[in-house]
C-alpha cells in the first residue's frame, strides 16, 4: 500500500490511499457537537432570526428576534413574488425568441444565447441604419438630378 500527499485537486484528507484501505486519523481538531456550537453561538454573537429571509424581525429588548409577521402570510407574498418573477423572466425569454426569429445574422452552426442575439441585432440595426442613410443620399442626389 503506498501514500501520496493531497496536493489540490486530489483527495479532501491530508493523504490518499493508493492500494487499499487505510485508518488512519485525520489531523483534525475536534469539533464540538451541534448542540454545544449553537451554544456557543449564542453566547457570542446573540441569538439569530430563524426566518430573517423571508420574515420582518423585531429586535425585542432582550435581544432575541421576533417575527412581526403571520408565517402564512409572509409565505403566500413570497409564492405571489416568485410567480411574478417566473412570469417576468418567461416574458424576457419570450422577447428574445421575437428578436432571435426577426434577426437573420444569427450563426447557425450553434444555438446562440442572449448575449450572442443582442449583439447580432445591435449589427443588424446599424445595417439598417447604413442602408437607409445610403437610400437618402441617392434619393437626394436623384431629386437633384430631375431639376
Amino acid at each position: 500500500m503506498s501514500l501520496m500527499p493531497a496536493g489540490r485537486g486530489q483527495c479532501p484528507e491530508s493523504f490518499c490511499v493508493m492500494d487499499g484501505p487505510l485508518h488512519l486519523s485525520p489531523p483534525f481538531l475536534a469539533t464540538p457537537r451541534a448542540e454545544m456550537l449553537e451554544e456557543v453561538l449564542r453566547e457570542q454573537f446573540g441569538t439569530r432570526p430563524q426566518l430573517a429571509a423571508i420574515s420582518r424581525m423585531k429586535r425585542q429588548p432582550s435581544g432575541a428576534y421576533t417575527s412581526t409577521e403571520d408565517l402564512k402570510e409572509v409565505l403566500e407574498r413570497r409564492q405571489v413574488a416568485n410567480a411574478k418573477e417566473r412570469e417576468r423572466i418567461k416574458n424576457l425569454n419570450r422577447g428574445f425568441s421575437k428578436l432571435k426569429a426577426i434577426v437573420p445574422l444569427l450563426p447557425k452552426d450553434r444555438k446562440p444565447n442572449k448575449v450572442d442575439i443582442l449583439k447580432t441585432a445591435t449589427e443588424y440595426i446599424r445595417l439598417l441604419r447604413e442602408i437607409l442613410e445610403d437610400t437618402k443620399d441617392f434619393e437626394v442626389k436623384g431629386l437633384q438630378a430631375n431639376c
